[in-house]
């Protein structure tokens, strides 16, 4: 997971591109923290796993009662219930269109307000009239375009749920409750709620193994996979740091989330709010409280002179650290190396460091893990050269497509 979660080269070169596009438009919102705010109405955390199915009604019974989020493709299922929600978040850079083309082909989404990674397609602004953009701290446009942690959600990694949850912290609410938030199954063919793009014949599927048993919320066994496991672990790692002062009820029967709440759906009651307009009036709230980011802001901070100097004096040093590196016999180069990667003295630094650190470091932690075995064998000097030789091959092509995509976007 910890590898996974530094990057690749082809996805952050997407995120960059996808971000400059939604970015440059002279009127993208760009959140803004709300820290040590307090909502005291409810909130609805709403995932899109299997046990949605069987909630839906009680969601819709206590809809205007409470704040409601729904969390990627719980959209379809909300709305096709008569359900809809007050915000719509999402993370990916890609894969997002299709579930928002197959949603409103059958509804009107257009006021709903989405809460996205700056990184989602651009295409995505013409579904929605209010559209709030916040940063991931772990991705390259994050040091370009921002470099202020008022700018990101927390807790938000590695899913749609994970910012859903993290929102609903950082905008105040106490008491949150987990609708669909499944993290799991009890049966592989059920791995999301049925009435949802999941099930829809053009459908691409997330490659889930469910084979890591964990207690459920309701009693028993249900099942997990690796990347669903790390959504639990970190939604339970939000709850337990967030817990001071806040309800947490989990109503979804799927794993059990420490510190949480379990709770069937059917039993949870709400009182009426004294405001019939509160969700609107919070809606319009939010969506005013994150500044626009206009042309001037934008052209300053996509100095495409200033980008192209750090992305060449980046990969200059990276080269000439490969060239003298002793693979074998000296492992100081790896601190030189993670000094450039991760320390970088300006914003801009680190931001197109970490556009190349997720691909370098897979690579050079497969050269560890082979050259380990090679340790006085003929091999290992021809080892080290062929290392080297493959090492700068792909820095030179990193180098030359990372210009081509900043001349590109200028």
């Amino acid at each position: 997971l910890f590898l996974a979660g530094l990057g690749f080269y082809n996805d952050e070169s997407k995120m960059l591109e996808n971000t400059h596009l939604n970015l440059s438009t002279g009127n993208a919102h760009i959140y803004t923290s709300k820290k040590g705010a307090l909502v005291s109405y409810p909130c609805f955390i709403v995932g899109c796993g299997p046990s949605l199915d069987a909630d839906l009604v009680h969601i819709k019974r206590l809809a205007d009662r409470a704040i409601i989020i729904s969390s990627g493709s719980a959209l379809g299922p909300l709305l096709n219930a008569g359900i809809t929600p007050d915000f719509q978040m999402e993370v990916e850079n890609e894969g997002i269109l299709p579930i928002m083309k197959h949603v409103a082909e059958l509804h009107d989404i257009t006021n709903i307000c989405l809460v996205t990674s700056t990184t989602v397609e651009p295409e995505i602004v013409d579904y929605f009239k209010r559209i709030i953009y916040h940063f991931r701290p772990a991705l390259s446009p994050y040091g370009i375009f921002s470099d202020s942690p008022k700018n990101t959600i927390p807790f938000h990694d590695p899913s749609v749920v994970n910012s859903s949850l993290g929102f609903a912290l950082d905008q105040g609410f106490r008491n949150l409750y987990f609708f669909g938030c499944d993290m799991g199954t009890r049966d592989a063919d059920h791995h999301h709620a049925k009435n949802s793009y999941h099930f829809a014949d053009d459908a691409v599927l997330p490659d889930n193994d469910f084979c890591i048993p964990v207690p459920a919320n309701f009693g028993g066994t249900t099942y997990t996979s690796v990347g669903l496991n790390w959504v639990k672990s970190n939604i339970e790692m939000a709850i337990t740091e967030k817990g001071t002062g806040r309800t947490y009820t989990n109503c979804s029967d799927g794993a059990f989330l420490n510190r949480a709440i379990a709770k069937f759906a059917k039993s949870v009651s709400l009182p009426e709010q004294d405001s019939e307009t509160f969700k609107i009036d919070f809606v319009k709230a939010v969506f005013e409280a994150s500044p626009v980011m206009d042309n001037e802001t934008f052209a300053r901070l996509w100095d495409t002179e200033k980008i192209t100097a750090a992305t060449e004096s980046l990969f200059e040093k990276l080269n000439d650290i490969f060239n003298n590196a002793a693979f074998q016999l000296d492992k100081e180069y790896l601190i030189e190396i993670n000094k450039l990667l991760f320390f970088g003295k300006t914003p801009v630094d680190r931001g197109i460091a970490t556009w190349v650190r997720g691909s370098l470091h897979m690579i050079l932690l497969s050269a560890e893990f082979f050259s380990k075995r090679l340790i006085g064998t003929e091999t290992e000097l021809a080892f080290e050269e062929i290392l080297r030789e493959e090492i700068l091959r792909s820095l030179d092509d990193m180098h030359e497509r990372s210009i081509a995509l900043i001349q590109k976007l200028d």
